[in-house]
């Protein structure tokens, strides 16, 4: 695992969202963080103002591109990771979403027998 380094930092090309505050309920639809080589989109309830609890989801996806920083290249391969924020705005506690990332993995597994199944057939 590589340690990061405190004083560090992520410039974003683009940062967008925008919020609907409405009887206590702070929620945002539309997040979208981006850098070179990587993509956040978020989205569900950042803030609810009455009980000080959060239900938020984001999807981190990185580019098929190798990307260098300084002179170290990371090969980063088309990943996307679903991430589930829960609990308190205050300290949320974010992880990866494990189901939607079962779900995600099977599709695409399905996807590319059904291609290759679709393919063989009309040879």
């Amino acid at each position: 695992m590589t340690k990061v380094e405190l004083g560090q930092k992520t410039e974003f090309d683009k940062l967008s969202a925008s919020l609907v505050i409405h009887s206590g309920i702070v929620d945002n639809h539309d997040l979208i963080m981006s850098s070179p080589g990587f993509k956040v989109t978020g989205k569900g309830m950042l803030a609810n103002l009455r009980n000080g609890s959060m239900k938020y989801d984001l999807v981190a996806a990185v580019d098929k591109s190798t990307v260098k920083r300084g002179t170290q290249e990371y090969e980063l391969k088309g990943r996307t990771i679903p991430i589930e924020c829960r609990g308190k705005y205050q300290s949320p506690s974010c992880h990866p979403d494990y189901d939607g990332l079962i779900k995600a993995t099977v599709k695409k597994k399905a996807e590319d027998l059904l291609k290759k199944g679709l393919k063989d057939l009309f040879k």
